[in-house]
């Protein structure tokens, strides 16, 4: 009964597209939805807001034309909004098993956007209330293959690998891009619930609670047994791709991009821009001591910061990157390393005190972790560190005081500073000591030319003096 699930209301968008050819592609979505793409749009917070922005993005990214195919692409409104607004330069296929939904893409044809009826992998044969489906073969490979829920719709257990390789063998492009979109699972239950919650809050938007009764998540997003792991879908794309990142991220529904060329990869990700509103409906729990693993491996530790600096993206260059080998002779000298249990962030604390390589991926479904990794830095003899200035009030209110300080120098600031935000203003660098009971004041510190020299005063400032006594102080009290 189709009146059972349709929306109370029309879906209305929470984004305002102002920038031009995002707008065109919202224009071009809409005069060609149909009632699945509604019903979707009504029961995904931010999901048809993510399409628009994620269809400009790849018209942006290929303005010479491009080739791509859209497994389970439903009633092809997405490509063929993508082929129009790049004015046919970009060829789509929409690929879909079922002979409505070609029907429906057909109606409203657009110039250069086909339909293959068939099936992903592998085909079936006609039933007694279904009709037989071929396996669709590709004749050439994609620049973009695309699937937005459609693996969830395949009774595999949730099982990906096979089907990663399927699209990275067959389908795609050397230097593809490979879009995904799922609801997952999360090593968290308890996060994974709370999305949960915060999804209602949209759905309630548009249904009644007698639709939402009456509804069944097999409808949309396939069956819950179907669904894959987060981090094993991560950990599976990594295998076959040198660049992965998530670029949308609404709960328990996320948005991965993978490809072996970073600078297709990199000219994505710069392009698509993320529904704001995703926030509300993504729910994160604050790290909590017993979350950390103290004295990681070294391996471990550069894993994890190597998969927090692609997912970094244009603030990457923030994280100073540390090789296994590095972080191998932090702890040949004495130093340790840390990382979440969850590998989503990360720090170590040198022999002789210095607490640097702090990370968290922004994947990470947790917060807070630069707190409770410094407190185990701290716990671990941890003294001093250096930062920007920009967070120099932050540190203060968490009991550091800046002792030390340089400007800011080009020549050594991370590449491609001048189009960070956060760099732009030329902040100083600022060397601060743990000092929870002094009176800080943001933009103290002695002024050096030399970093060493700033290092060394650092480390050695007030070891004669109460600062010394406070510091050993905070330390047994945290021990």
């Amino acid at each position: 009964n189709n009146e059972v699930f349709k929306p109370a209301k029309p879906f209305d968008y929470d984004t305002q597209f102002t920038d031009p050819t995002t707008a065109r592609v919202k224009e071009s979505m809409d005069s060609m939805k149909g009632q699945f793409d509604e019903h979707i749009a009504t029961s995904i917070p931010t999901f048809r807001d993510t399409q628009v922005e994620k269809g400009s993005a790849i018209v942006k990214t290929y303005p010479d034309g491009a080739s791509m195919i859209d497994l389970g692409g439903s009633e092809g409104g997405f490509v063929k909004a993508i082929t129009k607004e790049s004015g046919g330069k970009i060829r789509t296929t929409n690929l879909d098993a079922s002979s409505v939904m070609m029907n429906k893409h057909m109606a409203s044809g657009v110039d250069g956007s086909a339909f293959e009826h068939g099936a992903f992998k592998q085909g079936w044969e006609a039933g007694d209330t279904w009709e037989a489906v071929p396996t669709f073969t590709p004749k050439e490979k994609y620049d973009v293959v695309h699937e937005s829920m459609m693996f969830q719709f395949i009774e595999d257990g949730g099982e990906r690998a096979s089907k990663i390789d399927e699209v990275a063998d067959k389908y795609l492009k050397e230097d593809g891009l490979f879009i995904t979109e799922e609801k997952f699972k999360l090593n968290d239950d308890a996060v994974y619930k709370q999305n949960e919650k915060l999804k209602e809050n949209h759905k309630n938007k548009y249904y009644t609670k007698e639709q939402q009764n009456a509804k069944t998540e097999e409808v949309l997003i396939g069956m819950s047994e179907h669904q894959a792991n987060y981090d094993q879908y991560l950990d599976d794309l990594h295998k076959r791709f040198d660049y992965v990142g998530t670029y949308w991220t609404s709960g328990n529904f996320r948005g991965i991009v993978a490809s072996n060329s970073q600078e297709k990869f990199n000219k994505f990700m710069s392009n698509f821009e993320a529904p704001a509103a995703a926030k509300q409906y993504t729910y994160k729990k604050e790290y909590m001591a017993d979350d950390i693993v103290e004295g990681a491996s070294a391996a471990d530790y550069a894993a994890a910061m190597r998969k927090a600096r692609i997912e970094l993206r244009d603030k990457a260059d923030l994280v100073t990157p540390v090789s296994e080998a590095e972080a191998q002779k932090i702890i040949d000298e004495g130093g340790t390393l840390f990382t979440t249990k969850d590998g989503k962030a990360g720090a170590y604390v040198t022999g002789d005190g210095y607490m640097g390589g702090l990370f968290r991926n922004p994947t990470s479904d947790g917060k807070a972790a630069a707190k409770i990794l410094q407190e185990a830095r701290i716990k671990h003899g941890g003294k001093l560190f250096d930062s920007f200035a920009n967070n120099e009030e932050l540190y203060i209110r968490n009991g550091w005081k800046p002792v030390a300080r340089m400007k800011f120098n080009p020549e050594y600031a991370p590449a491609g500073w001048e189009k960070n935000k956060e760099l732009q203003g030329r902040p100083d660098n600022v060397f601060f000591v743990y000092d929870p009971k002094g009176s800080q004041k943001a933009g103290n510190g002695a002024y050096f030319d030399d970093y060493d020299e700033a290092y060394a005063f650092t480390l050695n400032y007030g070891k004669s003096g109460s600062n010394a006594k406070e510091i050993a102080a905070a330390e047994r009290v945290l021990a």
